[in-house]
């Protein structure tokens, strides 16, 4: 009997594209950036500080697209929003984050709500009795809570996403220091 398979998967003697996990090292830093293969460890310190952790581990699904493609939007931000989502590289990163930034971080989002919600009161008041001033400073608190909670919360952002790397930006520099440079 033949040893042949008809619906065995091909096999075939090529390469893929990219590095082995065999011949880099999963962590090093590029400058101010912290780049590390997908899927690798972060050591069990705070990202923002270099502190320990103590176990905590902070997880985001992260996702990044060619600065480029944000032209797009003058066509449309429908159409920017669909390419987006069709080109962007995604990630899942775990880092270990101290007790100090994650009250840090669920503050700045309480008030970012707080701040948004009554920015939006605001508004309502100042619209209902005709107050042009309320209705403009409810505008401007109602934006305020958004950005101050978006920004304060971010604990990392990616600066690059490709196949098999991401690199990060906000990363403490003591943090990085524990690596070797890397270009």
């Amino acid at each position: 009997m033949s040893d042949f398979n008809p619906y065995a998967a091909p096999k075939t003697d090529l390469v893929a594209d990219g590095p082995s996990p065999e011949d880099t090292d999963d962590i090093w830093r590029d400058g101010k950036l912290l780049v590390f293969r997908k899927g690798a460890v972060l050591p069990d310190r705070c990202l923002k500080c270099n502190e320990p952790a103590g176990g905590y581990r902070f997880t985001r699904n992260v996702s990044w697209h060619e600065p480029n493609w944000i032209i797009l939007i003058l066509l449309g931000p429908l159409i920017y929003i669909i390419v987006a989502l069709c080109i962007r590289k995604q990630a899942k990163v775990s880092a270990g984050l101290c007790e100090r930034h994650r009250r840090l971080r669920v503050r700045a989002i309480a008030i970012g709500w707080l701040a948004g919600l009554g920015g939006i009161g605001v508004i309502v008041l100042g619209a209902s009795n005709e107050w042009p001033a309320v209705t403009i400073a409810g505008v401007v608190t109602f934006f305020f809570g958004l950005i101050y909670g978006i920004v304060g919360s971010q604990v990392f952002s990616p600066k690059k996403i490709d196949k098999y790397y991401v690199w990060l930006n906000k990363v403490d520099l003591h943090y990085r220091a524990a690596f070797s440079e890397r270009n």
